[in-house]
């Protein structure tokens, strides 16, 4: 019996065999399992399979976790199919994205499936809407996340089918630095970086370890692991102490100061680095707002790519198609992944997309100007394309990133890798 149930949404044309699970549903499930009987949904991998066939009598509470742009969209058709047949119903909907949907002014607060939006973290917010549900008080339209000041335990056994899904340690959460294209931007106006505890990533670990068993694949979650190298050096020693045979997974600022974690991190198994490079170009390092000093960070990510040679495998992303790029930029990238493609294990290329929320998405209007850019709303999405700049067109972009892939990856490597990494 489900008080309320969070659903992890459909995403049409994602790829199937992704095998970790949704940090965002799994946080808040299990930070509302103490007062309130949850239930996760996992519609994304049954997709055909209508989401009110999960309701029992107990339930009055549809929570959808719409992380991204794509699920929003699939998200607000599911909300319309329940509201149809159950209008009694009370329908949240909230994630990262989202709080750049609200912010920048385009969320459909109007949007009559909806009964409450909650962009931010939902741990604390989506309790409190919950409480007033119970005591049939009113709720507003709009509940903004508060800042939840700690990363909650997680409950795996929430999560459906969870044995086989990859388990995810939060080590962090939020980010420092101000990327132009990144949806972070929302989320520190809304919630402060947060450095979790060695003690308490310790104890998920160990966790997850009489769950699994001790050869199971971890998943180290944090946009800027590394950042602390106190804590990182001290994690990854403590992991090498109880959990050596596991299969770690990380994402990694390349211009942190890994060299202070580099001797415990050589001694575990490490299934895959991710790190999101996003350009080789001085230039349009700096037009992103990825570097303060673009020469330094790419000296660095060369440096780091070598561990390679340790036998710890990367996955590097890059974006290409950003404000002002032209010929000569991207024949830097280029040149740099070919250079370096011995070392790189596999690479995503994505061209530029713009997202609600970001400095880029806030000043889209004007940056199209000065860059000589036609551009496209992409209504369903919520979002703007590059259709045309000054050397390239959308599609021509397209055509390079699938080139550069096609050229670069061992596709069964590749595929698997992805199904490491993205949810």
């Amino acid at each position: 019996m489900a008080f309320i149930l969070v659903v992890n949404p459909y995403v049409p044309e994602q790829v199937k065999q992704d095998k970790v699970m949704n940090m965002g549903v799994l946080t808040v499930a299990s930070a509302l399992a103490d007062e309130v009987d949850v239930k996760i949904v996992d519609h994304y991998s049954n997709p055909t399979r209508s989401i009110s066939e999960w309701f029992d009598t107990d339930t009055q509470v549809v929570a959808f976790s719409c992380s991204g742009a794509e699920s929003y969209y699939t998200s607000l058709i599911e909300a319309r199919k329940i509201k149809l047949g159950y209008p009694d119903k009370v329908i949240l909907m909230g994630g990262q994205h989202i709080s750049g949907l609200f912010q920048s002014g385009i969320l459909p607060v109007n949007e009559v499936a909806v009964d409450c939006f909650t962009p931010g973290p939902g741990e604390i917010s989506i309790g409190k809407i919950v409480n007033a549900v119970k005591k049939r008080e009113k709720i507003p339209k709009v509940v903004l996340g508060e800042d939840p000041r700690k990363i909650y335990s997680l409950n795996y056994s929430l999560y459906p089918d969870w044995k086989n899904l990859i388990p995810c340690v939060e080590i962090g959460r939020g980010c420092n630095h101000s990327c132009n294209f990144c949806n972070s931007e929302n989320m520190r106006k809304i919630s402060r970086y947060i450095c979790r505890d060695v003690s308490e990533v310790d104890r998920e670990v160990k966790t997850i370890v009489d769950y699994y068993g001790d050869d199971t694949d971890i998943f180290l979650f944090g946009s800027i692991f590394g950042e602390n190298t106190r804590q990182t050096a001290t994690v990854l020693n403590d992991l090498y102490e109880f959990a050596p045979r596991a299969k770690y997974t990380f994402n990694l600022r390349t211009d942190c100061q890994w060299e202070k974690f580099i001797d415990p991190l050589e001694k575990l198994k490490i299934r895959s680095v991710f790190f999101g490079m996003e350009s080789a170009s001085k230039s349009i390092l700096k037009k992103m707002n990825k570097s303060r000093n673009p020469e330094h960070y790419i000296e660095r990510s060369k440096m780091a790519i070598k561990f390679s040679e340790e036998n710890i495998p990367f996955f590097t992303s890059f974006i290409l198609g950003y404000w002002g790029e032209n010929q000569d930029t991207i024949n830097e990238t280029k040149c740099f992944i070919y250079k370096n493609r011995d070392c790189l294990r596999a690479i995503g290329v994505n061209r530029f997309y713009i997202y609600p929320g970001t400095y880029d998405f806030d000043n889209v209007q004007e940056l199209s100007h000065v860059y000589g850019c036609k551009i496209q709303y992409l209504d369903e999405l919520q979002l703007y394309s590059i259709l045309r700049q000054r050397d390239f067109t959308g599609e021509e972009i397209e055509k390079i990133c699938r080139s550069i892939e096609i050229d670069c990856n061992d596709p069964d490597y590749y595929e698997k890798v992805r199904s490491w990494r993205f949810r």
